[in-house]
């Protein structure tokens, strides 16, 4: 969090859901991962890819049929 912080002191200024809301949960799991820090952005982005791909499966069904689709 403090590098997220950091990130933006220079501005002055700070959009919580762009620059902290966003990007907080995937960091908080990376942590909890053990995920180096130096890898933690491209964890983002993979999250960010999964969450988009998995947007538009309806979850309406069975679990099975989820499953099926994976």
């Amino acid at each position: 969090m403090n590098d997220m912080l950091a990130a933006v002191k220079d501005e002055g200024r700070m959009d919580i859901i762009a620059d902290l809301s966003n990007q907080l949960p995937a960091t908080v799991i990376a942590e909890l991962l053990g995920v180096p820090g130096s890898d933690q952005r491209q964890f983002k982005q993979w999250s960010d890819d999964i969450a988009s791909a998995l947007s538009g499966i309806d979850t309406g069904g069975t679990q099975e049929e989820l499953f099926a689709l994976l």
